[in-house]
């Protein structure tokens, strides 16, 4: 009797790998597929990020029985579209995404690895529609509110968040923010960088965004402008070459310039930056008076 009961609890283990759902910036995913191994790898993966009810988006995997090679170079992403469909080439693995239907199919010698340089295409394609970017910055949460630090490889992000207690970090590395009804929001990202962290499905305010820039004192510097958009837009992931789609980033960081304060952060890695933080702050955003009435 022991050895069935163990039995059904296997099978019923096996079941439930079969499909798995997960919310990541408030985007539910609903993943399937045969492969119970890859399954139960990215279960652990995202695990943090788990949830119920219906999936948005249907991503389903069909691995080949190849199996990935790990000394084989990785190649640059690659993103087209045809209508309705986006195409993607990856490491040892190919794409599709109808967005009509909303559903994506991944296929090839698939690992967490491949999956995880899937999922960050896919997510910018999915945020940009939805007012949100992902950007390569590190977002710390203070005083019940996100402040994200923007920078490439060695700007100070994971030193930043080094100096903050670890459950404050939400990313060292890539951050998700969206405009909820106008208002900037930032959440619980997987991906991270040195730090090495598996994130958690949260969302905050955010208070402002930083440029990172090491100096040997630290100050806040206002950006404002065609300055602030250029910079955001240099530091957001984004993979589609097509013109409409860099257009219509180009117009959301617009967006976002107006939203939320954008400063230059000029600091030395110690622990007084949290105190000129917290005392200067970042402005925020000057909005254009409209002309008076009666003129």
């Amino acid at each position: 009797m022991r050895g069935l009961e163990m039995q059904s609890i296997a099978a019923r283990r096996t079941a439930s790998l079969q499909s798995l759902i997960f919310s990541i910036a408030s985007i539910s995913i609903h993943l399937k597929g045969r492969e119970t191994r890859l399954l139960r790898e990215l279960e652990n993966r995202y695990g943090n990020f788990l949830t119920t009810g219906p999936g948005a988006f249907e991503i389903l995997l069909n691995p080949s029985a190849q199996e990935p090679r790990a000394c084989e170079p990785v190649a640059v992403p690659q993103v087209s579209r045809r209508g309705q469909t986006w195409e993607f080439r990856l490491h040892q693995a190919r794409a599709e995404f109808d967005g009509e239907r909303q559903r994506a199919v991944l296929q090839g010698a698939l690992s967490v690895f491949t999956f995880d340089s899937f999922l960050r295409i896919f997510l910018t394609l999915l945020l940009l529609e939805r007012d949100g970017l992902v950007l390569h910055a590190a977002t710390l949460r203070r005083s019940g509110r996100a402040h994200t630090f923007i920078g490439r490889s060695g700007a100070g992000k994971t030193t930043l968040s080094r100096l903050a207690p670890a459950d404050q970090v939400l990313t060292d590395e890539i951050s998700l923010l969206r405009l909820v009804q106008g208002e900037p929001r930032a959440y619980g990202s997987p991906f991270w960088g040195e730090l090495a962290g598996h994130g958690a499905e949260v969302e905050l305010p955010l208070q402002a965004l930083y440029l990172l820039v090491k100096d040997r004192r630290t100050f806040v510097e206002p950006l404002r402008g065609a300055e602030a958009i250029t910079a955001l837009c240099a530091h957001t992931l984004f993979f589609v070459p097509d013109r409409d789609s860099l257009q219509a980033l180009l117009g959301l960081c617009a967006r976002w310039v107006e939203a939320v304060p954008v400063c230059r952060l000029h600091f030395t890695p110690d622990e007084t930056v949290w105190e000129v933080l917290a005392n200067e702050g970042c402005e925020a955003p000057v909005v254009a008076a409209g002309p008076a009435a009666g003129a």
